[in-house]
């Protein structure tokens, strides 16, 4: 989760610079949430969004709450808020975060990767520019994976590295893709991926 809190600060920052005013409740909320005190977070950013319903800070509000619930092990209310920025705010940024940490949930926190599915594939479908659609991919690719559904996994990560060449998470996808072509008994590509995560500078994939 340190990744969705770096992309919600960097949004915070954003905000500030098209927006100008920062409002002191909402940097206080942020500021809370940061140290870790959940609760308290969550108190103040629910006032802030009873207090300025019409604010553009909003939807980045109620991503901060849903953050705070996710940390809190209160998955279920992480979820129903993500549903909400989703609802209100769908077609912007904020619902695609909201979509992969709905993903997120299901899949790692309450172990239930099918019900995570709809949420990547809307990304891929209907979200293929934005931020998150490499991501997406992956998940959508771990997912086919843990149904061993290898074949249809083999293919997400092959289309992840054509339609990602330069991305950081390549090496992964390069690795996790081998470990398909083992299961459908392909060792020479296999190898062949195998072989160009050693080659790369994130070669402990290779081990895996």
């Amino acid at each position: 989760m340190k990744r969705f809190l770096t992309f919600l600060s960097i949004l915070f920052f954003t905000s500030a610079l098209l927006f100008c005013d920062v409002p002191e409740t909402f940097e206080k909320g942020m500021d809370l949430a940061s140290n870790w005190k959940l609760a308290e977070s969550i108190s103040v950013f629910e006032k802030f969004i009873k207090e300025n319903p019409d604010s553009k800070f909003k939807p980045m509000a109620m991503n901060w709450i849903a953050y705070c619930y996710d940390q809190k092990r209160d998955f279920l209310k992480s979820i129903d808020y993500n549903k909400k920025i989703i609802s209100e705010y769908p077609q912007s940024v904020y619902a695609c975060s909201a979509k992969m940490s709905i993903a997120r949930i299901y899949y790692t926190r309450l172990d239930e990767p099918d019900k995570a599915f709809p949420y990547v594939d809307d990304v891929i479908k209907n979200n293929p520019l934005s931020l998150y659609a490499e991501e997406a991919y992956l998940w959508e690719g771990l997912i086919y994976q843990r149904n061993e559904e290898w074949e249809k996994s083999a293919e997400i990560y092959e289309v992840v590295l054509k339609k990602f060449p330069n991305a950081v998470s390549n090496d992964r996808a390069r690795a996790l893709l081998a470990g398909n072509y083992v299961r459908l008994k392909n060792y020479k590509k296999a190898i062949e991926q195998y072989e160009i995560v050693s080659k790369s500078k994130n070669n402990k994939l290779a081990e895996e």
